[in-house]
C-alpha cells in the first residue's frame, strides 16, 4: 500500500511541476519559425528522440513555405508547450488512481474484520 501511495505521490509532484512549467515557452521557437504555420495541435511524443521532443517531450508540426512564390519547403517539428487542459486531465487521473486505491483498500479492510469477527465466533 505504501509502494502505491509513494508513486501516486511521485505522479501528482511531476503533473505539478509540469503545470508550473506551462507557461514557460521554449526559447527561439518564434524565431525559427518565420514563415510557417502550424498544421496540428500540440501532441506527446511518443519517444524523446522524434524531432522536436527534447525540451518538453510535446511537439508541434508546422509547414514552412520560402518567402518567394509561396511554395511549400518543407515540414518542421518543434518543442511547444501543452495546454493547461492536458495537465489538468493527468491530475484528475491521479486523483481517480487514488480513489480507486482507497476504495480497495477499504473494501479489504472491511473483509478482514468479517472474517475474523466470523472466526472468534466460531472458536467460542
Amino acid at each position: 500500500m505504501r509502494a502505491a501511495a509513494t508513486w501516486l505521490l511521485l505522479l501528482v509532484v511531476a503533473c505539478g511541476a509540469r503545470a508550473l512549467d506551462a507557461d514557460a515557452a521554449p526559447g527561439g521557437v518564434e524565431e525559427a519559425l518565420s514563415g510557417c504555420d502550424p498544421v496540428g495541435d500540440c501532441v506527446a511524443c511518443s519517444d524523446v528522440s522524434l524531432p522536436g521532443c527534447k525540451e518538453t517531450s510535446y511537439r508541434m508540426e508546422y509547414q514552412c513555405q520560402s518567402s518567394k512564390g509561396g511554395a511549400v519547403e518543407g515540414r518542421k517539428f518543434e518543442s511547444c508547450v501543452p495546454t493547461k487542459n492536458v495537465d489538468e486531465v493527468l491530475i484528475f487521473n491521479a486523483w481517480l488512481l487514488l480513489g480507486s486505491v482507497t476504495s480497495v483498500w477499504m473494501v479489504r479492510m472491511r473483509k478482514k474484520a468479517a472474517s475474523q469477527r466470523l472466526s472468534a465466533i466460531i472458536q467460542s
